[in-house]
């Protein structure tokens, strides 16, 4: 497990970006949002602790297809330790 730190402003993931692991929320806020063809984002919903994200995603395999960006406080978050493709333990 590893502990992460995002300034405001700072990106947690990006649309289609495939998720390699999964976050806890220790501390901090984030927005989820979905960025339109015209050029306009769409909020979809708000993290904060706690709460666990990409858990889905990671393992069924599917990208994300939201952003996720830190939002006006600094943010702490869990990384946690998955098995990768080949079934050895680290970070994806």
């Amino acid at each position: 497990m590893r502990i992460y730190y995002f300034n405001p402003g700072d990106y947690i993931s990006e649309s289609s970006e495939k998720l390699t692991h999964f976050y806890f929320y220790v501390q901090g806020k984030s927005k989820v949002f979905l960025n339109l063809e015209n050029g306009k984002s769409l909020l979809c919903r708000f993290h904060h602790p706690p709460e666990i994200v990409g858990d889905v995603e990671l393992f069924s395999g599917k990208t994300y297809n939201q952003s996720i960006s830190n939002e006006i406080k600094p943010s702490y978050l869990y990384c946690y330790i998955v098995f990768n493709r080949e079934g050895s333990p680290g970070m994806m």
